[in-house]
């Protein structure tokens, strides 16, 4: 309904505009497993697509990888597509988020174990940054330090559970006539039951924000990856707040989705590596039919601009190549 209100507004022709200012590129044909120039083979091969070609068609986790190839891109910006709020309770959309993070985490796995050492996810932002680095290492020590103390309350339960069924027992056959040691039994008893369910809840708590935060929080937590900024406190600010308004008009739109996307691609536009690693919403779209070409698929997309062929034509010097990774549970 958005899409279509936008689309009212914008006009279809100029949308097309705002997407490829002077048209779209050579054509591009479906290559072996990846969309590229017809005759892309006859340019020298930069290192971002280098490493396109050589990004494998398969990974534990995703369900679809999409490549495109841009001529003389300098760097190769991978999507992975999330979905990642809670406002939702509903445990069955709590069951899919996870689902779609535990998908998200092989294919960072994988990633990592393929070299790459920083990923870029949305809603963290430059003053926030090393923060969140900091806290993926104290929230993999205090969850473990909390499975620990789970430990001992259950055991401490099943001790006094067994000490007090005893002398109960001996209480009972008149073998036993010591009933305040009863009584400092169950003392016992409930105190662990009490810590045990504030341990719980704890769990609880912290589990629903290590969802919140998501796979590539998880990794950081093992000291895997690091986190970096995809964008700016003001365009996060923004976003956020044009989300809760409810508000559906252009500039709504605008925040939320086209201006956090080219934030993002000139933040990555500044990392030394050719491959760049993001996760952001998957209706979020950076590329388009004028960058990618006619053969990009925008299923389950709201963006309206091509970012990609914008910054591709405003940045001839720092142009992007596009992976886009759709996880398998999406």
């Amino acid at each position: 309904m958005l899409r279509r209100n936008l689309l009212k507004i914008l006009a279809l022709p100029l949308v097309s505009g705002l997407s490829g200012l002077i048209g779209c590129q050579e054509e591009m044909i479906m290559h072996s497993g990846f969309i590229a120039p017809k005759n892309y083979s006859k340019y020298e091969l930069t290192a971002a697509n280098l490493e396109l070609i050589d990004f494998p068609e398969k990974i534990t986790g995703a369900g679809k990888i999409e490549r495109y190839m841009i001529t003389g891109a300098k760097k190769c910006i991978v999507h992975i597509r999330q979905r990642h709020a809670l406002d939702d309770t509903l445990p069955e959309y709590i069951e899919k988020i996870k689902a779609i993070q535990e998908d998200i985490y092989k294919i960072l796995s994988f990633l990592a174990d393929r070299g790459v050492k920083e990923v870029y996810v949305e809603a963290i932002v430059p003053e926030t940054e090393d923060k969140g680095n900091k806290k993926a290492e104290k929230f993999l020590a205090e969850k473990e330090q909390r499975q620990v103390d789970a430990e001992i309350c259950e055991r401490n339960i099943q001790h006094w559970q067994k000490q007090l069924e005893e002398y109960a027992k001996f209480l009972a056959q008149g073998n036993l006539q010591d009933e305040k040691y009863i009584e400092v039994l169950i003392n016992s008893l409930a105190e662990s039951r009490v810590r045990l369910r504030k341990l719980k809840k704890e769990k609880s708590e912290k589990e629903k924000e290590e969802l919140e935060r998501g796979a590539a929080f998880w990794l950081a937590c093992e000291n895997r990856i690091e986190l970096r900024a995809a964008e700016t406190l003001s365009s996060y600010t923004a976003g956020n707040e044009m989300s809760k308004s409810g508000r559906r008009d252009l500039e709504a739109f605008l925040a939320i989705m086209e201006k956090r996307e080219d934030i993002l691609l000139d933040m990555v536009s500044r990392s030394e590596e050719p491959l760049v690693v993001c996760i952001f919403g998957g209706r979020h779209a950076f590329g388009g039919t004028y960058s990618c070409s006619k053969l990009y698929s925008r299923e389950g997309k709201s963006s309206i601009i091509d970012n990609l062929d914008k910054w591709n034509k405003n940045n001839p010097d720092k142009k992007f190549s596009l992976i886009e990774i759709t996880p398998e549970r999406y």
